[in-house]
């Protein structure tokens, strides 16, 4: 059988694959997708179809660090339940520990650690699934930095980047994005901040709406155990 999941970042992977000129129905004969197949938030696409989609993206984009760029150059509107249950946190911290707590409901295939070390917070990525690349963690880690600056101040920087895999090629890339101290080879992919940045108000923040929306996560996940 093969392996799903949903979420990944997919959306922006098809994006990036048709704004560089690939068509609707190229990338439907390459991978199996269709945009309509993944406006459902709740959607579940195997990993092969992913993997097909990413090696298209990175290909006519002609960006080895597009998993870099996916959020800032491609990224929608809040889509998944998740986001919307995070911008209205009450700070970044509570924001990450609730997309650490309802991850499922993006991929059940990774993991989100959030703790703290002196005056810092260091979130963790893992990915669990079968398909190990690079982009992954580059994306998800860039992801976090820009939603940081987006819902609290684009002036926020990680106090360090950590990431497994070996420093590539583009690291000039990984400069801009993240313009803070960068560790490859590191026992963990990871990003630090400063714990006064995570622990200042969003803007966004609606405790009532955050309520509502984790009791349709808790009713999701619950009927997704059945």
């Amino acid at each position: 059988m093969a392996e799903m999941t949903s979420g990944m970042g997919i959306r922006l992977l098809y994006k990036a694959a048709k704004n560089n000129g690939v068509s609707e129905d190229e990338i439907k004969r390459k991978t199996g997708l269709t945009w309509e197949f993944l406006e459902n938030p709740e959607t579940q696409f195997s990993i092969e179809a992913l993997k097909s989609l990413a090696e298209l993206a990175f290909e006519v984009s002609g960006d080895p660090a597009l998993g870099l760029h996916l959020t800032r150059n491609y990224r929608d509107k809040p889509y998944k339940l998740i986001t919307h249950i995070a911008i209205n946190a009450t700070n970044m911290l509570e924001a990450i520990n609730l997309w650490s707590q309802y991850i499922e409901l993006d991929s059940d295939r990774y993991q989100l650690d959030v703790t703290e070390e002196n005056d810092t917070f260091s979130i963790r990525f893992v990915n669990y699934s079968s398909y190990q690349a690079d982009w992954i963690q580059e994306y998800y880690l860039s992801f976090i930095l820009i939603n940081c600056q987006t819902y609290i101040d684009k002036g926020i920087r990680p106090i360090e980047v950590c990431f497994i895999h070996e420093s590539p090629e583009y690291l000039s890339s990984y400069r801009r994005v993240f313009q803070a101290p960068i560790r490859f080879e590191a026992p963990e992919n990871a990003i630090r901040f400063q714990k006064q940045d995570m622990l200042r108000p969003l803007p966004s923040a609606n405790p009532y709406l955050k309520e509502v929306l984790i009791k349709q996560a808790d009713t999701m996940l619950s009927q997704s155990g059945e």
